[in-house]
Order: structure tokens, then C-alpha cells, then sequence
């Protein structure tokens, strides 16, 4: 009898431990043989072992992305978070495509764009006019996660989990006082909480009246912004009078890595036309972006658009003096 309870205390724990190591592989995404080890250094507690394999994550994460400074990151993503008034967009950058699709990766972009709203809320809780700020990557390193862990602390851990060198590159934190509203679209779209894509564009505009209607068209004019890539929203005084409004061209863009899954583009007619107002609206090009923001009775106050990779290329990680194109 003796033997018998015994061995059923040995089922028991065999048991507990293999269900400790689903929920640990579960919650952490970590390679079972980690997992495994983490809960038999732990006597098998399950907060122990998780928090075990996050220190041992950011040590071995620490010591790769010191190996990998000197690697290039041209891939990577554009994440956005907003309501109606706060709104973060974000560029993470990675070495591959491959790895910009992985979930891990996708939900590091996640986390930053959601930390970045959250301290730009903190930071800016009554909004005046319209805020924009720009963040570089070691100011965005610093920012504390929900967890409370920096962000520079979720980066390291996730270049140990897809061993590529990842870089927090820029943050725009866009805020606007009521009755102002803002609007945000990437493309493509992932489906993530926060929205994730390769181009992305934070917009402010004002309406007569806020409605499905207004908020429809405000984002497809983050669409026409996206597609058409308008660097001002208005003309200046000095600015020629406008050319009469030109076909719609689409170009193909495909990142390395794939064949033919790129995103699709759209330019205008003519390369020195930039101001959006005298635009051929994207989704109808009889019409100017003008035209149809009137007839809406609908103003773009302001706007800023992300492309991944702007200004970065395999060979170099110079970066434009611009970084984040604004309108107005």
C-alpha cells in the first residue's frame, strides 16, 4: 500500500508539472526545453519559473543585440493606437521581412504603440489645439510597459526569442483638443488590437458634424494620404496654380523577401504634386481631395504619415532629416 500511495504521489506531480509546463510554453511563447528547465530550477512553481526565464531571456537578449549593433534593420513594421483625440504611431524595425511577419515581433510593435499612447496620455492629459511630438528610439527604450518593464527591456527579450537584431526607431504622439477629432489607418492591416501594416498616417480633422459618415471619410482620406503620399495640405501663395487633375498611377511595391505580396501604392500624375487639396481623391479620381472634404463638409487639419524603412536601405541605416513627413 505504501508503494501504491507512493507511486501515485509520483503521478500527481508528473502530472502538475506537465500541466505547469503547458501554461508556462503558453504564456511566455518559450521553447518547451526552457520552460523545462526553468520549472525543475524552481521546484516546479510556475511564477518562479516565468520570471527565471525572463531574466535569463534578457541577459542572453542583452548580449546578442551588443553582438548585433552593427547588423542593418531595413524590414520591420508601422503599429498605430489612438482614440479620438491621442494617437501613437510607431516604427520597429527588424533585419528581415520574415521576421516582421512573426507574432512575437507583431506583438512588440503592439506593445510599443499601446506604451507610447498610454505616456503620451500622461504626459498631455488636457490637449490645446493640436500636439504633435516625435520620440527617437532611445527616448521610446525608456517608456514603461503596462508590465512594468521598459520598453528597451521587451526589445532585448524579443532579439533572444527571433535572434535578429530589432530597433525602436521613431514615434510620432499625436494629440488634438475637442471638438477636433483624429483618425489612423496602416496598411496593410494585420487585424492586431493596435493597428499594425508597412505605411501608416495619423489624421486631424474638424467637421460640421461628427458622425459614421464623417468618421467613414476621414479614413479614407488616411487611405488617399497613405496611397498618394501629399507632403502639405494646402497650397502657399508662392505655389503655381494647379494642373488640371491627372490619372491615378498605381506602382507595385514589394518588400525583399517576397514575390509578389507587396503593398500597392497609388502617385499621382505628376511628381511635383504634393499638396493634398489639389490631389485627384484617391478612391475617385474625377474629383480633388477639395472637392470632396467641401462637399463633406469635412477640413484636414493636419496629418503624419509613416512609411517602414523611409530613408533606411539594406546598406545603410542613414536616416532622412525628416523622418516623419507632416502636413500643413
Amino acid at each position: 500500500l505504501k508503494w501504491m500511495n507512493r507511486a501515485n504521489c509520483v503521478l500527481i506531480m508528473l502530472g502538475a508539472s506537465k500541466s505547469n509546463l503547458a501554461k508556462l510554453r503558453k504564456k511566455t511563447g518559450y521553447p518547451f526545453g526552457n520552460c523545462k528547465k526553468a520549472l525543475e530550477n524552481n521546484n516546479n512553481d510556475l511564477e518562479k519559473a516565468e520570471k527565471w526565464l525572463e531574466d535569463q531571456a534578457k541577459a542572453l537578449g542583452w548580449s546578442k543585440a551588443m553582438k548585433m549593433e552593427s547588423r542593418n534593420t531595413p524590414q520591420g513594421l508601422v503599429g498605430v493606437a489612438w482614440d479620438k483625440h491621442y494617437a501613437a504611431m510607431v516604427e520597429v524595425n527588424c533585419e528581415t521581412d520574415f521576421v516582421s511577419k512573426n507574432e512575437k515581433f507583431q506583438k512588440l510593435v503592439d506593445i510599443v504603440a499601446k506604451t507610447c499612447l498610454h505616456h503620451s496620455k500622461a504626459d498631455n492629459p488636457s490637449p490645446k489645439s493640436i500636439s504633435k511630438v516625435v520620440l527617437e528610439g532611445e527616448e521610446m527604450g525608456k517608456l514603461i510597459a503596462a508590465d512594468q518593464q521598459s520598453l528597451s527591456d521587451h526589445v532585448v527579450r524579443n532579439i533572444a526569442m527571433v535572434g535578429e537584431r530589432l530597433v525602436l526607431r521613431r514615434a510620432a504622439l499625436v494629440s488634438a483638443q475637442s471638438p477636433l477629432q483624429l483618425s489612423a489607418l496602416t496598411h496593410p492591416v494585420t487585424g492586431n488590437a493596435s493597428q499594425l501594416g508597412k505605411y501608416g498616417t495619423v489624421l486631424v480633422y474638424s467637421a460640421a458634424a461628427y458622425d459614421e459618415g464623417t468618421a467613414a471619410l476621414a479614413k479614407q482620406l488616411c487611405q488617399h494620404v497613405i496611397g498618394m503620399n501629399p507632403t502639405k495640405i494646402e497650397a502657399s501663395p508662392d505655389d503655381a496654380a494647379p494642373a488640371p487633375i491627372q490619372p491615378v498611377v498605381k506602382e507595385r511595391v514589394v518588400t525583399e523577401g517576397e514575390e509578389d505580396e507587396g503593398v500597392t501604392v497609388e502617385g499621382g500624375g505628376g511628381e511635383e504634386e504634393t499638396v493634398m487639396m489639389r490631389q485627384a481623391f484617391l478612391l475617385d479620381a474625377e474629383r480633388t481631395v477639395a472637392d470632396v472634404v467641401a462637399e463633406a463638409n469635412i477640413k484636414v487639419e493636419d496629418f503624419v504619415r509613416f512609411e517602414c524603412g523611409e530613408g533606411l536601405s539594406p546598406e545603410s541605416e542613414e536616416v532622412t532629416a525628416k523622418a516623419a513627413q507632416a502636413g500643413g
